[in-house]
Parts: C-alpha cells; sequence; structure tokens
C-alpha cells in the first residue's frame, strides 16, 4: 500500500510539472523557457525536477509523447460517425471528414497545446524538426492506415504514393489548424469552421476517390 501510494504521488508530480511546463512552452517557446520558469509555476524544489526528467529537452519530448497519445485516442471514429447522418453520402468520404475534423477538434481544445505544435512544429525552425518526428510518425503511421484500407476496398487506387498523400494530408491540415487556432482563433474560438473543413474535404476527395462527387 506505501508503495502504491507513493507511486501515485509521483505520477501526480511528474503531471503538475509536465502541466506547468506546457503553458510556459507555450506562453515563451522552448528556447526562451528555463528550467527555473517551470520549477517556479510548480512550486518545487529544482532538485525535483530533476527525479522525473534529465533536462528541459526530456520534458519538451515527454509532452510531445503525451500530445501523440492525446490524439490517438482523441481521434478515433466509430462507425455511427460515418454512417449516422454525416455531411456526405459515401462511407469512405465521411471516414475522412471524420479524422480531419477530430484532428482540428484535438487543436481545438487545447490552446496551450497547439501553440507548442502549431508554433513550434516541423518547418519552423529546423531545429525543432527532430522534437516533432515522432509526434508526426504517429499520426502519419495512423493516415497510412486510412489510406491502405481504403486502398483494400478499392476505394484509393494502388497506384497512389501513400506516404506522399500522408503527408499532404498531415500538411493541409497543419495549415488548416494554424490558420483556425493562431493566426485567427478569436474568430474561430466557437468552432464555426464547418465550411472550410467541408472544402478541404472535397478538394483531397475530388483527387483521391475514384468515385465523382
Amino acid at each position: 500500500m506505501v508503495a502504491g501510494g507513493l507511486k501515485m504521488r509521483g505520477e501526480l508530480r511528474k503531471k503538475q510539472i509536465l502541466d506547468c511546463a506546457k503553458t510556459i512552452f507555450s506562453r515563451k517557446g522552448f528556447y526562451d523557457t528555463q528550467v527555473d520558469d517551470i520549477v517556479e509555476m510548480a512550486r518545487i524544489g529544482k532538485g525535483t525536477i530533476y527525479q522525473y526528467f534529465r533536462n528541459k529537452e526530456d520534458i519538451f519530448l515527454t509532452l510531445l509523447e503525451s500530445f501523440a497519445a492525446e490524439w490517438e485516442k482523441f481521434s478515433q471514429i466509430n462507425l455511427r460517425e460515418i454512417t449516422d447522418g454525416p455531411p456526405f453520402d459515401s462511407y469512405h468520404i465521411n471516414y475522412l471528414y471524420a479524422r480531419i475534423s477530430k484532428t482540428l477538434q484535438f487543436f481545438q481544445e487545447d490552446p496551450e497545446r497547439s501553440n507548442i505544435i502549431l508554433r513550434m512544429g516541423p518547418g519552423v525552425n529546423i531545429e525543432f524538426d527532430r522534437y516533432f518526428k515522432h509526434f508526426e510518425s504517429r499520426i502519419i503511421s495512423a493516415i497510412l492506415g486510412d489510406i491502405r484500407l481504403a486502398q483494400r476496398l478499392g476505394n484509393i487506387s494502388k497506384r497512389i504514393n501513400r506516404e506522399l498523400l500522408a503527408d499532404g494530408i498531415l500538411g493541409a491540415v497543419y495549415r488548416m489548424a494554424h490558420t483556425l487556432f493562431v493566426v485567427e482563433r478569436e474568430k474561430y474560438a466557437a468552432g464555426n469552421y464547418d465550411e472550410h473543413l467541408r472544402q478541404i474535404v472535397l478538394v483531397f476527395a475530388h483527387g483521391i476517390f475514384y468515385q465523382d462527387l
């Protein structure tokens, strides 16, 4: 019981540190954030933080790991979402719609998480690419799984380069999320971006699916 209680307190302390780090990274960026900033917000001794993390980079990578896990959980799609009153007539297009919609909701739900991913993500600074590579690889893996399934079902040509298509979808979603939730955050704070979502789905659907829309 004592060991279990200590483990739980340790997990809570680690979560507290990560929550504070997320806030600081979101406000100040990676370079301007110091371990001392996190220590001050968490109201802990500096030695405590090194019981859980090696350095600032380790904290940042742990945050990205948690973001990837949160996205995987957040973006799960059930059958009802693509059959019960969706915006399009085709199941595979509705699946694409649901996947992109949930990813946008993931960014909208947590502004601090969005700031970190969208403001400091790949292409913004080459030194950050290695930090985001693993986070992106998990999302790309899910998109590739979707594409492989669509190819097996005959909805997408097997001649299409899966990796290139997955990168294109993720890049488009990144760009749209950055516009909606960073550049024009206040305008779309209520989530009123349905028409933007429909348009991006139609662009990809016209390009990758066999049927006419």
